[in-house]
């Protein structure tokens, strides 16, 4: 999380518009856990720049517990969307 900014804008632009079919990865969990916890603020990093956009425009489809993998469709939660 360098804070590349361009490249994250990139990354938001082809979110919102639903650039791919798919997206295979790692369960997204929105818990922000704060400096107390160890690499906490890289988490919380994580979680705003990447798990919160991506479910603002992709919703998980299949799941693979057994993987820890999801598949993510277009078709995301304004919950998640950032104001």
């Amino acid at each position: 999380m360098a804070n590349n900014k361009e490249y994250l804008e990139r990354f938001y632009n082809d979110l919102r518009s639903q650039r791919f079919d798919m997206i295979i990865m790692e369960k997204q969990n929105v818990n922000y856990q704060g400096r107390e916890v160890a690499f906490g603020e890289e988490n919380d990093a994580w979680v705003s720049r990447v798990s919160e956009p991506l479910l603002c425009s992709y919703s998980p489809g299949n799941e693979f517990p057994e993987l820890n993998l999801v598949v993510y469709v277009p078709g995301g939660d304004e919950q998640f969307c950032q104001k």
